[in-house]
């Protein structure tokens, strides 16, 4: 459980200190595709239960929907994708596996 909450922790640290700092220059849509990032990539890794799958998930998400839009009105947004892709990356960078520390004792047979 306490997994959870630091993950749950990390997740709002995180979007307070992106909305906060870089969302004031960054268009209302491009705002959106980056959350629908992280939400998918959060379900993703939950889901999926690998490294990279946050990056994979929020992707797949974003390229679904780019590829639904040029279907519709034939308006595919590189940007978008990124913005999407870009949720994914911070979920996977908040959530990235510590490396095991050695420590640095010498042992004596």
């Amino acid at each position: 459980m306490e997994a959870i909450n630091k993950q749950t922790y990390r997740l709002i640290i995180g979007a307070t200190l992106l909305s906060t700092f870089t969302f004031a220059q960054i268009e209302k849509d491009k705002q959106l595709h980056f959350f629908a990032g992280v939400l998918s990539a959060y379900v993703g890794e939950k889901i999926f239960d690998t490294p990279e799958s946050p990056i994979i998930s929020a992707f797949a998400v974003g390229l679904g929907k780019e590829i639904y839009d040029e279907i519709s009105y034939g308006g595919f947004d590189d940007f978008d994708l990124f913005a999407t892709t870009l949720g994914g990356v911070v979920i996977y960078l908040l959530n990235k596996p510590k490396k095991n520390k050695i420590n640095n004792k010498i042992l004596y047979a």
